[in-house]
Formats: structure tokens, C-alpha cells, sequence
């Protein structure tokens, strides 16, 4: 397996690290990250066969499923972890994303739902993980966007999620750091995933005012998180560090 240029191989070399939404496009490459950084891994996500063969790709993990909307849920995976030892990284990635009007008749439910995934279930598998990551001296790395910071056409519920978390990441920076828990925040513009490419049209537009004329690739996001969960990081908390092509700067 390719190692990040610039990181070891054995950079996070029993290290414990538990990835949400490890099937998806971010996910997975995050996972494959830090697995050629020598970690140990617990994936979690919702999709049972795509969570087995992300399993199949990695050297030393195990597979969780998880419907993160769910609160008992959640608790059920924290309990798991904290069961296990310290936990050194946690990252949140798994999220929904829907175009749904405003006043249209599914805008309650993805707004419900959205919410449950992007901002509620990372506030409380952080918490419910804690007492793991205190002992380790962890480290958190939500996965935010760019959308926290502008709007994005027919997703309320979405960019207000992605705020959420970003300032729930400030938070959770400020209260935990006394007990040596840092918690920072990657937030990416378009990138290269199923997910990215459903709406092409939307996509083109954003090209035309990004400096960098392309999508991210999944794992210049997952260089990004490593860097934050890793000791070359040490000295930063509460920070969202921008992975988007130039997007917010144009």
C-alpha cells in the first residue's frame, strides 16, 4: 500500500483509530491513510458490504456497522471502543448530503435527518468516547466543508450541519484540552467521490471559481487529517484547516 508522501509508514504504528463513514469516498482513503501509517483501525458505517471490502483492502482493522442516526446506536459503538482500551484518533467523516427546497414536502426529514448524522452524531460519539481519548491523549478530526462557510443551492440543512460542526469542533478544542484531547476540523470543497459528482452541473460552475482548477482527490483530504491527528500536529486545537483548491478565497 502507497504511504502519504511525507509520512511514515510507521507514524501512527499502534496507534488505535476509529473512522465513521469508512465506506464512503472520504472515508475510505482516510482509512487507507492511516492504515499504511501502521494504524490499527475500527471502521464504521451504515453500508455492510462496502464496509467488508473496505475491510478486505486493510492490514489490521475491524468492521462496525453503525446507523449513526440512531442514538442508541452510537452509544453502542462508543461503549464498544471504550471497552477496548485508549483510543487514540477519532474522525468523524460519515455524513448525508440531499438538495431539497426550502418548503418542499421532504425538507423536514432531511433537515432531520442531516442534522442526526453531520452534527448530533459526531457531538456524542466524541463525548461518549472521551473517557478513551483522555486516556490515550487523543485526537479528533471532523470532517466539515467548505459549505460551513458559504451557501450551497437547496442544501439548508447541510451547510447548517457543517457549521454546526465547526463550531461544536471550537468547543469541544476549549473544553477538552485540559485533559490533553485535541480536536480540529478538515473541511474540503468539492472532491473527487460518488458524492461529488452528482450534481455535475453545480460542479462545473464551481471550477470556473476555484484557483485550482480541479476537485480535490480523496486522499490529499485524508493527507489532511492525518496531519491533524498526528504528533506533527501537537500545538493545534480548535482549527479548521481548509482543503478546497482556493474556493473561499476567490
Amino acid at each position: 500500500m502507497t504511504v502519504l508522501p511525507g509520512f511514515s509508514d510507521k507514524l501512527f504504528d499502534g496507534v488505535r483509530v476509529v473512522v465513521t463513514g469508512a465506506a464512503g469516498g472520504i472515508g475510505s482513503a482516510i482509512a487507507q491513510a492511516f492504515d499504511a501509517c501502521g494504524a490499527e483501525l475500527w471502521l464504521v458505517d451504515h453500508d455492510d458490504a462496502a464496509l467488508q471490502a473496505m475491510q478486505g483492502r486493510l492490514r489490521r482493522s475491524c468492521a462496525h456497522v453503525c446507523d449513526l442516526s440512531d442514538r442508541s446506536e452510537i452509544y453502542r459503538i462508543a461503549k464498544t471502543v471504550c471497552a477496548n482500551g485508549p483510543l487514540d484518533v477519532l474522525v468523524n467523516c460519515a455524513g448525508v448530503f440531499a438538495r431539497v427546497p426550502v418548503g418542499d414536502a421532504r425538507a423536514e426529514r432531511t433537515w432531520d435527518l442531516t442534522l442526526a448524522v453531520n452534527l448530533t452524531a459526531p457531538y456524542l460519539l466524541t463525548c461518549a468516547c472521551l473517557p478513551a481519548l483522555e486516556q490515550a491523549r487523543g485526537a479528533v478530526v471532523n470532517i466539515t466543508s467548505v459549505r460551513a462557510q458559504t451557501s450551497a443551492a437547496r442544501a439548508s440543512a447541510y451547510t447548517a450541519a457543517k457549521a454546526g460542526l465547526t463550531g461544536v469542533t471550537i468547543a469541544l478544542a476549549d473544553e477538552c484540552a485540559p485533559s490533553g484531547v485535541r480536536v480540529n476540523a478538515v473541511a474540503p470543497g468539492e472532491v473527487d467521490t460518488a458524492m461529488g459528482h452528482n450534481d455535475a452541473g453545480i460542479s462545473e460552475a464551481l471550477f470556473a471559481r476555484t484557483p485550482i482548477k480541479r476537485m480535490a482527490q480523496p486522499a490529499e483530504v485524508a493527507a489532511a487529517v492525518v496531519f491533524l491527528a498526528s504528533p506533527l500536529s501537537a500545538y493545534t486545537t480548535g482549527a479548521t484547516l481548509t482543503v478546497d483548491g482556493g474556493f473561499l478565497i476567490t
